[in-house]
């Protein structure tokens, strides 16, 4: 990851992605997110974008570092 002059915002490289993989994480998440399940659609998001950070933790990072 590579900052920028806002702290919030980072660039990243383009990972590659096997499709069928890909298709398979997709309809995992959805899935949860039908049954309204935070606990396994977190945890597909972190498997499909290992850099996810849900919001409360990286608030909780920004907070610890003012």
């Amino acid at each position: 990851m590579q900052k920028t002059s806002n702290k919030l915002i980072y660039i990243g490289k383009q990972i590659e992605i096997d499709e069928k993989t890909f298709a398979s994480d997709l309809r995992e998440l959805r899935d949860a997110a039908k049954k309204n399940n935070e606990k396994i659609a977190l945890e597909a998001l972190h498997k499909m974008m290992p850099t996810f950070t849900t919001p409360e933790a990286f608030n909780s990072k920004v907070l610890m570092n003012v």
